[in-house]
């Protein structure tokens, strides 16, 4: 009796694309709040962190948000494609 090779399955072969979709969701989410949270501490106190950091730190925002919101857009897409 010959056995057939049966190919084991990657663990990323279990990830749909919905999910990849959320989990990219909640890294921008948080990574939105850690740069903010960081930029308002800096502003709080002021000093030489934030005459250097500041303006960078809120640009890295809104490009972190940018990513959430693209993840969130993908997400109701493949929302509404089934999945």
């Amino acid at each position: 009796m010959i056995k057939e090779a049966v190919e084991k399955p990657s663990r990323f072969d279990y990830i749909d694309h919905m999910t990849a979709a959320i989990i990219l969701m909640v890294i921008g989410m948080g990574l939105t709040v850690g740069i903010l949270a960081t930029g308002l501490i800096a502003m709080v106190r002021g000093g030489e962190f934030n005459d250097k950091w500041g303006n960078r730190l809120m640009r890295m925002r809104i490009v972190a948000q940018m990513f959430a919101l693209a993840m969130f857009a993908l997400g109701l897409y493949l929302m509404r494609q089934g999945g």
